[in-house]
Protein backbone atom coordinates (compact mmCIF):
# COMPACT_ATOMS: atom_id res chain seq x y z
CA UNK A 1 0.00 0.00 0.00
CA UNK A 2 1.28 3.47 -0.83
CA UNK A 3 2.60 5.38 2.36
CA UNK A 4 1.23 8.92 1.64
CA UNK A 5 -2.21 10.11 1.42
CA UNK A 6 -3.34 13.34 0.34
CA UNK A 7 -7.40 14.20 1.30
CA UNK A 8 -9.89 16.38 -0.12
CA UNK A 9 -11.95 18.15 2.44
CA UNK A 10 -15.84 18.51 1.16
CA UNK A 11 -17.69 15.62 -0.38
CA UNK A 12 -14.48 13.41 0.84
CA UNK A 13 -13.73 13.45 4.65
CA UNK A 14 -16.88 16.16 5.50
CA UNK A 15 -20.36 15.89 4.47
CA UNK A 16 -20.72 19.33 3.13
CA UNK A 17 -21.31 19.94 0.11
CA UNK A 18 -25.15 20.97 1.01
CA UNK A 19 -23.59 23.50 2.35
CA UNK A 20 -21.61 25.12 -0.66
CA UNK A 21 -24.06 24.28 -2.94
CA UNK A 22 -26.58 26.30 -1.12
CA UNK A 23 -23.96 29.37 -0.39
CA UNK A 24 -24.74 30.92 -3.98
CA UNK A 25 -28.28 30.63 -4.12
CA UNK A 26 -28.25 32.21 -0.68
CA UNK A 27 -26.04 34.88 -1.75
CA UNK A 28 -27.83 36.31 -5.15
CA UNK A 29 -31.36 35.85 -3.65
CA UNK A 30 -29.88 37.81 -0.54
CA UNK A 31 -29.65 41.04 -3.02
CA UNK A 32 -32.59 40.00 -5.08
CA UNK A 33 -31.04 38.55 -8.03
CA UNK A 34 -32.30 35.71 -9.91
CA UNK A 35 -30.79 32.24 -9.43
CA UNK A 36 -29.24 31.42 -12.91
CA UNK A 37 -29.40 27.51 -13.78
CA UNK A 38 -26.44 25.75 -13.61
CA UNK A 39 -24.42 28.35 -11.22
CA UNK A 40 -22.75 25.53 -9.17
CA UNK A 41 -21.27 23.79 -12.13
CA UNK A 42 -20.25 27.61 -12.99
CA UNK A 43 -18.46 28.55 -9.83
CA UNK A 44 -17.24 24.48 -8.48
CA UNK A 45 -13.83 24.80 -9.85
CA UNK A 46 -13.38 27.96 -7.94
CA UNK A 47 -12.21 28.34 -4.01
CA UNK A 48 -14.18 30.75 -2.03
CA UNK A 49 -12.90 33.84 -2.43
CA UNK A 50 -13.11 33.41 -6.30
CA UNK A 51 -16.58 32.41 -6.03
CA UNK A 52 -17.55 35.74 -4.07
CA UNK A 53 -15.50 37.77 -7.13
CA UNK A 54 -17.39 35.74 -9.50
CA UNK A 55 -20.51 36.59 -8.04
CA UNK A 56 -20.12 40.08 -7.91
CA UNK A 57 -18.72 41.01 -11.24
CA UNK A 58 -21.08 38.71 -13.37
CA UNK A 59 -23.90 40.48 -11.83
CA UNK A 60 -22.82 43.71 -11.51
CA UNK A 61 -23.63 43.97 -7.56
CA UNK A 62 -22.19 47.46 -5.92
CA UNK A 63 -19.73 45.89 -3.23
CA UNK A 64 -17.01 45.45 -1.93
CA UNK A 65 -15.09 42.09 -2.26
CA UNK A 66 -13.30 41.82 1.02
CA UNK A 67 -16.43 42.47 2.82
CA UNK A 68 -18.55 40.19 1.43
CA UNK A 69 -16.24 37.42 1.65
CA UNK A 70 -15.50 37.94 5.52
CA UNK A 71 -19.30 38.69 6.25
CA UNK A 72 -20.27 35.21 3.88
CA UNK A 73 -17.33 33.12 5.55
CA UNK A 74 -18.28 34.02 9.15
CA UNK A 75 -21.63 32.50 8.37
CA UNK A 76 -20.59 29.38 6.93
CA UNK A 77 -17.88 29.10 9.29
CA UNK A 78 -20.63 28.70 12.04
CA UNK A 79 -22.12 25.82 10.50
CA UNK A 80 -18.45 24.08 10.51
CA UNK A 81 -18.01 24.80 13.76
CA UNK A 82 -21.50 23.70 14.96
CA UNK A 83 -23.17 21.59 12.25
CA UNK A 84 -20.70 19.75 9.54
CA UNK A 85 -20.57 16.04 10.07
CA UNK A 86 -17.75 13.67 8.84
CA UNK A 87 -18.48 10.94 5.97
CA UNK A 88 -19.51 7.59 7.15
CA UNK A 89 -16.57 5.56 8.53
CA UNK A 90 -14.43 7.92 7.77
CA UNK A 91 -12.67 8.20 11.44
CA UNK A 92 -12.30 4.72 11.56
CA UNK A 93 -10.57 4.41 7.93
CA UNK A 94 -8.26 7.48 8.94
CA UNK A 95 -7.10 5.49 11.83
CA UNK A 96 -6.61 2.43 9.52
CA UNK A 97 -4.21 4.00 7.64
CA UNK A 98 -2.45 5.46 10.60
CA UNK A 99 -1.83 2.35 12.00
CA UNK A 100 -0.36 1.26 8.81
CA UNK A 101 2.01 3.91 9.12
CA UNK A 102 0.56 5.90 6.31
CA UNK A 103 1.08 9.74 6.51
CA UNK A 104 -1.71 11.72 5.38
CA UNK A 105 -2.70 15.77 4.70
CA UNK A 106 -5.42 17.93 3.24
CA UNK A 107 -5.35 19.51 0.02
CA UNK A 108 -8.72 21.53 -0.47
CA UNK A 109 -10.14 25.09 -1.98
CA UNK A 110 -12.23 25.64 1.24
CA UNK A 111 -10.44 28.52 3.79
CA UNK A 112 -8.30 27.25 6.51
CA UNK A 113 -10.32 28.40 9.36
CA UNK A 114 -13.19 26.22 7.66
CA UNK A 115 -11.16 23.27 7.93
CA UNK A 116 -9.40 23.62 11.11
CA UNK A 117 -13.03 24.47 13.08
CA UNK A 118 -14.73 21.27 11.66
CA UNK A 119 -11.88 18.73 11.74
CA UNK A 120 -10.86 20.10 15.41
CA UNK A 121 -14.33 19.44 16.97
CA UNK A 122 -15.00 16.31 14.79
CA UNK A 123 -11.99 14.65 16.59
CA UNK A 124 -9.56 14.03 13.33
CA UNK A 125 -7.47 16.71 12.82
CA UNK A 126 -4.21 15.28 14.52
CA UNK A 127 -4.09 12.36 11.67
CA UNK A 128 -3.37 15.29 9.29
CA UNK A 129 0.14 16.31 9.01
CA UNK A 130 -0.52 19.84 7.02
CA UNK A 131 -3.72 21.38 5.34
CA UNK A 132 -2.94 22.62 2.10
CA UNK A 133 -5.26 24.99 0.42
CA UNK A 134 -5.71 26.15 -2.60
CA UNK A 135 -5.69 29.92 -1.10
CA UNK A 136 -1.82 28.83 -0.22
CA UNK A 137 -1.12 28.14 -3.37
CA UNK A 138 -3.08 30.67 -5.71
CA UNK A 139 -4.56 27.63 -8.09
CA UNK A 140 -7.38 25.57 -8.01
CA UNK A 141 -8.11 21.84 -8.31
CA UNK A 142 -7.80 22.30 -11.97
CA UNK A 143 -4.05 22.53 -11.73
CA UNK A 144 -1.80 20.28 -9.79
CA UNK A 145 0.41 22.25 -8.13
CA UNK A 146 -1.67 21.26 -5.17
CA UNK A 147 -1.42 18.09 -5.18
CA UNK A 148 2.48 18.46 -6.38
CA UNK A 149 3.57 20.72 -3.42
CA UNK A 150 2.05 18.06 -1.04
CA UNK A 151 4.00 15.56 -1.86
CA UNK A 152 7.03 17.97 -2.10
CA UNK A 153 6.19 18.90 1.77
CA UNK A 154 5.84 14.97 2.22
CA UNK A 155 9.20 14.13 0.46
CA UNK A 156 8.03 11.64 -2.03
CA UNK A 157 6.85 11.24 -5.51
CA UNK A 158 3.29 11.13 -7.24
CA UNK A 159 3.98 7.87 -7.75
CA UNK A 160 4.69 7.26 -3.80
CA UNK A 161 0.86 8.41 -2.83
CA UNK A 162 -2.79 8.19 -3.45
CA UNK A 163 -5.27 10.90 -3.68
CA UNK A 164 -8.55 10.86 -2.33
CA UNK A 165 -11.31 12.77 -3.96
CA UNK A 166 -15.21 13.29 -4.86
CA UNK A 167 -15.04 15.80 -7.63
CA UNK A 168 -13.89 14.36 -11.06
CA UNK A 169 -12.19 17.36 -11.69
CA UNK A 170 -9.90 16.63 -9.07
CA UNK A 171 -9.59 12.94 -10.22
CA UNK A 172 -8.89 13.96 -13.74
CA UNK A 173 -5.70 16.77 -12.38
CA UNK A 174 -4.42 14.25 -10.17
CA UNK A 175 -4.75 11.29 -12.93
CA UNK A 176 -2.88 13.54 -14.85
CA UNK A 177 -0.22 14.49 -12.44
CA UNK A 178 1.03 10.59 -11.61
CA UNK A 179 -1.22 10.06 -8.61
CA UNK A 180 -3.40 6.82 -7.71
CA UNK A 181 -6.75 7.91 -7.59
CA UNK A 182 -9.13 6.67 -5.03
CA UNK A 183 -12.58 8.36 -6.22
CA UNK A 184 -15.36 8.63 -2.99
CA UNK A 185 -18.95 8.97 -3.74
CA UNK A 186 -20.79 12.26 -2.75
CA UNK A 187 -24.15 13.21 -3.84
CA UNK A 188 -23.45 15.99 -5.34
CA UNK A 189 -21.10 14.43 -7.86
CA UNK A 190 -24.33 12.16 -8.78
CA UNK A 191 -24.34 13.62 -12.60
CA UNK A 192 -20.37 12.87 -12.99
CA UNK A 193 -20.87 9.00 -11.49
CA UNK A 194 -19.33 6.88 -14.58
CA UNK A 195 -16.93 9.50 -15.57
CA UNK A 196 -15.61 9.16 -11.69
CA UNK A 197 -15.54 5.36 -12.09
CA UNK A 198 -13.90 5.68 -15.04
CA UNK A 199 -11.48 7.93 -14.00
CA UNK A 200 -10.88 6.48 -10.56
CA UNK A 201 -7.63 3.93 -10.44
CA UNK A 202 -10.66 2.61 -7.38
CA UNK A 203 -14.07 3.66 -6.55
CA UNK A 204 -15.86 3.81 -3.03
CA UNK A 205 -19.17 4.17 -2.51
CA UNK A 206 -18.22 4.73 1.11
CA UNK A 207 -15.08 4.48 3.50
CA UNK A 208 -16.61 1.30 5.09
CA UNK A 209 -15.57 -0.26 1.27
CA UNK A 210 -11.85 1.19 2.08
CA UNK A 211 -10.14 -2.30 2.33
CA UNK A 212 -9.84 -3.11 -0.76
CA UNK A 213 -6.67 -0.36 -0.66
CA UNK A 214 -5.24 -2.54 1.83
CA UNK A 215 -5.03 -5.40 -0.18
CA UNK A 216 -2.47 -3.65 -2.50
Amino acid sequence: MKKYAIFDLDGTVLDSMPIWQDVGPDFLEKYSVPVPEGLNDKVKKMDFKEAMKYFIDTFALDLDLDEVFEATKEAVQKKYAQQVQLKPYTAEFLQKLKDNNVRMCVATASERSLCEFALKRLGVYDYFEFILTCSDVKKGKDDPYIFLKCVELFGCQPEDAFVVEDALYGMETAKKAGFFVVGVYDKSAEQDAEAIKNTADVYLNSFKDADVLFEN
